[in-house]
């Protein structure tokens, strides 16, 4: 009994530090550009009644409401630059501190079935965790989503999907269903935060021989996850039709056109 609650104490050290470091590094790279100004397409969605309608009735907004909720209410509770900043800053940590987190679940669940000789260990896996985490919080491509308002929609995609990553993890080594279900519903609520994670549960499922191999519960635990996200994955796909097999972001052409007209 000394022995486990000596481990959960270090486990809960360790993460609190791999927290606290992230969330240092995160707000010391950010915290001079808080009152940066509406950067692309921010600037369109603040001048429409989306944010408005999402901050009253975020689910009339459809796929995307629930991101857009949260800048609908910061802009009309508080209207402050550096309030949307701010949240959009401890949404990147959350994100950098559950990709943490997942790279420690699956280096250390994945590797239990070697022999005592071959398993990981703890220590450096929580370090190889950590270093990849922070090398994403600081990262510049990932000011797309931490500085570009309008793409909240990427970053709530992205942590409830880290998530369901490591909630279907367990579910397999716990050999319990529940876990799959909390799985199925961080699956669809980032789904549901952008519709380009529509096939997040069919990629999820190459987790599960990460565990160990495919056997008559495994393959009902998958059964079942897949089962639950189904509803979402259809709405998303359904609602998206219109530009299945079409150009993406068609308008680009008038922009190169605009370009080559330029003078040399």
């Amino acid at each position: 009994m000394r022995t486990l609650r000596g481990r959960l104490r270090s486990e809960l050290v360790w993460h609190l530090l791999g927290f606290a470091l992230i969330s240092v590094l995160a707000v010391w790279l950010y915290f001079p550009y808080l009152e940066n100004p509406l950067v692309f397409d921010d600037t369109n969605l603040f001048h429409t009644d989306i944010l408005t309608t999402a901050a009253i009735a975020p689910w009339e907004v459809g796929i995307r409401g629930l991101p857009y909720f949260t800048v609908g209410w910061v802009e009309t509770q508080i209207g402050s630059m550096r309030a949307h900043r701010w949240v959009s800053l401890a949404l990147h940590i959350l994100v950098a501190y559950q990709m943490f987190r997942f790279l420690e679940d699956v280096l250390l669940v994945g590797n239990e079935p070697s022999p005592p000789s071959l398993a990981a260990n703890p220590l450096h896996v929580r370090w190889i965790a950590g270093l990849v985490a922070t090398a994403f919080v600081c990262h510049p491509v990932a000011v797309y989503g931490a500085g570009y308002l309008v793409q909240r929609t990427i970053v709530f995609a992205a942590l409830f999907a880290l998530l369901c990553l490591r909630a279907l993890l367990q579910a397999p080594v716990q050999n319990r269903l529940s876990p799959a279900v909390w799985a199925a519903v961080w699956a669809s609520l980032s789904i549901l935060s952008k519709q380009h994670a529509a096939l997040l549960p069919i990629a999820a499922l190459a987790l599960i021989p990460v565990v160990g191999r495919w056997s008559r519960d495994t393959v009902r635990t998958g059964s079942v996850f897949l089962l639950l996200c189904l509803p979402a994955m259809l709405l998303a796909v359904l609602t998206s039709l219109s530009v299945v097999g079409q150009v993406y972001e068609s308008s680009i052409k008038d922009l190169e056109t605009e370009l080559y007209s330029l003078p040399q």
